[in-house]
């Protein structure tokens, strides 16, 4: 295809600097482009301009990029003829007073400047009055706090780039440096408060039977933060019983026992109570016992609980005779008779020790008041 010189049309200086200037736009360098432009309209206001040049302004000094309508209406405005006008005289103005660049940028740097340093100081008060929040709070509150005290932080880190940017351009502003030094301290501070804790851990022993309360107990203690350990979710298929509860007891800050008749006579639940109280004496372990139902502080709660237990094992030592009659292995009767003989002699010192030590009870009307003073024990 063939072009006369009469049919091309070859761009003007002004209108490659209105390409520059829409580029600018299209990159994010809006305050390159409002420093070029307040060389007119600093002296000559222009409604239009000087209200998208604010709300602009006021959104990248607020921490946010400024929203499509705003750009847009920056855009129509550099297609506007009123550009067209103005460009020339700026360029004119470039040849015969060339510090006025300077001046005009200083000002616009002053102005962002200012802009910053009123964003941070916001932060620096939310961020005062996060931290002491976070002194008193608890559970989900406290996390719900780190969230928005996160928030600000990462706020707080995007001006802090834009500080550092605008310390490359302009080295000798002290108060750029004093604010780079006041962003660094708080962010320290910030972080600080942000570590995570280690979590206290918990090991919730009980008698399936009462697995209902189990649950309830576990998803209470997970919404306070607190690490949790039950057989439900823990226990691999396969694995010996004897391991996993000795593991557990070993491995977890506290053993939280639900106490019941249930448990009470369970010869394993009996076996995780008699391995805590002994980790008490060996190692740095902690044993809470909760109940719904307070029967076993009846005074005869052993002596009835005692003719169960033996009940239980009789009626193994008479399987084991038929199994020996009929030259059958009694190894799965021997390890059962073991717990039930241990349950036998420890039972009294459990329901002793349960009595002497702090209960917590959690009965369905007592629940969320009770399992707050149990969270309360554990941390």
């Amino acid at each position: 295809m063939i072009c006369n010189t009469h049919q091309c049309k070859v761009p003007t200086p002004m209108s490659e600097k209105i390409t520059q200037l829409k580029k600018q736009v299209e990159a994010g360098k809006f305050q390159e482009l409002f420093d070029y432009l307040n060389l007119y309209f600093e002296e000559n206001p222009y409604n239009q301009y000087s209200t998208i040049k604010m709300n602009i302004l006021h959104q990248i000094n607020m921490g946010f990029a400024p929203n499509p309508m705003q750009v847009q209406g920056l855009q129509i405005f550099l297609n506007s003829s009123k550009i067209k006008e103005v460009v020339p005289i700026i360029e004119q103005n470039h040849k015969t007073t060339p510090q006025k660049t300077t001046e005009t940028m200083a000002y616009g740097t002053e102005k962002e400047i200012e802009g910053i340093r009123k964003a941070i100081d916001l932060i620096l008060e939310k961020k005062e009055f996060l931290q002491e929040e976070l002194g008193i709070a608890s559970g989900n509150q406290k996390f719900a706090l780190k969230k928005q005290l996160q928030k600000e932080e990462i706020d707080l880190e995007n001006y802090r780039q834009k500080i550092q940017k605008l310390r490359e351009e302009n080295p000798s502003n002290s108060e750029l440096n004093d604010l780079d030094a006041k962003t660094q301290k708080a962010q320290e501070e910030m972080k600080d408060s942000l570590k995570e804790e280690k979590k206290t851990s918990v090991f919730i022993s009980y008698n399936h039977k009462d697995k209902e309360l189990a649950n309830r107990v576990k998803d209470f203690l997970r919404k306070q933060e607190i690490d949790v350990t039950i057989d439900s979710e823990a226990m691999k298929s396969g694995e010996d019983i004897k391991t996993f509860i000795e593991k557990c007891v070993r491995e977890n800050d506290i053993t939280l026992s639900l106490v019941s008749e249930n448990s009470l006579l369970s010869a394993w639940v009996a076996m995780e109570s008699v391995l805590t109280f002994a980790g008490e004496k060996l190692a740095d372990k902690k044993f809470i016992a909760v109940y719904e139902d307070d029967s076993f502080f009846g005074r005869s709660f052993v002596r009835e609980s005692m003719k169960v237990v033996r009940k239980e094992l009789q009626e193994i030592d008479e399987e084991i005779d038929e199994c020996r009659k009929e030259n059958i292995g009694i190894e799965h009767l021997q390890d059962e008779r073991t717990r039930y003989r241990k349950l036998e002699t420890n039972l009294a010192e459990i329901v002793g020790r349960l009595k002497n030590s702090l209960c917590r009870k959690i009965s369905k009307n007592n629940f969320e008041t009770g399992m707050q003073k149990v969270c309360d024990d554990i941390k």
